[in-house]
């Protein structure tokens, strides 16, 4: 059974007077009215101090940018033919075993069993320097394996070109 994601709160900062002192401080606050709405759903109230995993969500254009890479795979390497761009990008991360959890288990009398599973690059998960080392690592793999004559560089250079996905 999968686990149901929490909602997600997100926030900006600004720059406010401390009502206490009186300065000019920078200060985390609700990024719009949903977002306050979730916060007073959890109880939370002005003083109250809570903990929070802080991470920066990536720009979405960067995020289509993994996208244009799987659809540069599907279109140009045999074996991923027919693949949509998701389904690619999730098999070439498992091969390459690049934002992968690897779990080994030991079978009596098969031995050593291991299972890959592609890790979430949504872009509000995944923070840019390791979407930026996922797209050289997996550039890297695909001029490798499957286009030996190019370089990783020269991999990147094609995912650039590649047009965008129509909506």
């Amino acid at each position: 059974m999968a686990a149901t994601k929490k909602p997600r709160i997100y926030f900006r900062v600004a720059k406010l007077i401390d009502p206490e002192s009186g300065a000019l401080v920078g200060a985390i606050v609700p990024a719009g009215a949903a977002d306050a709405s979730l916060m007073r759903e959890k109880g939370l109230k002005v003083g109250d101090l809570f903990r929070a995993d802080i991470t920066k969500p990536r720009s979405y254009g960067f995020h289509k940018q993994a996208h244009k890479l799987s659809r540069l795979v599907a279109d140009s390497i045999d074996g991923f033919a027919g693949m949509g761009a998701h389904e690619a990008l999730k098999r070439l991360q498992e091969e390459a075993k690049v934002e992968c959890d690897v779990t080994r288990t030991y079978i009596p009398g098969i031995g050593t069993v291991e299972h890959i599973k592609a890790r979430s690059i949504a872009f509000d998960e995944m923070e840019q320097t390791a979407f930026y080392a996922m797209i050289r690592s997996l550039s890297q793999y695909i001029s490798e394996v499957y286009m030996p004559s190019c370089s990783a560089e020269e991999v990147e250079k094609m995912i650039e070109l590649m047009p965008e996905e129509s909506t």
